[in-house]
């Protein structure tokens, strides 16, 4: 996959001082500084931050299942990628979904 934007991970950081509450997006540069990717403010700050911090992850999985996917063979049913191959597909997928809805380290 070729990456047109800034390569993950990218985190939310929460900051709060006098004059605004805010979520920055940011992630390392190429060359150790800080990139910040974006900053959400209001009520649902938090939320935001979280779903745009996990999109080069989301983006990932949704690549890597897609290429699982066309590896399946529609008219036979048969698959051509292997369990471990599914198996990391899918684990990415859900770390992407934990990640973007906040369920880190839980279910997603």
């Amino acid at each position: 996959m070729r990456v047109l934007h800034t390569p993950g991970p990218w985190r939310a950081e929460y900051t709060n001082d006098a004059r605004l509450s805010k979520v920055v997006v940011a992630a390392e540069s190429a060359n150790g500084s800080t990139a910040v990717i974006g900053q959400c403010a209001g009520p649902d700050k938090e939320s935001n931050a979280r779903l745009i911090a996990a999109a080069p992850d989301l983006l990932t999985a949704l690549w890597n299942l897609r290429r699982c996917m066309l590896a399946q063979d529609m008219a036979n049913g048969a698959v051509r990628f292997s369990e471990e191959e599914y198996g990391a597909c899918m684990a990415a997928a859900r770390a992407a979904i934990a990640k973007a809805t906040g369920q880190e380290g839980g279910a997603a």
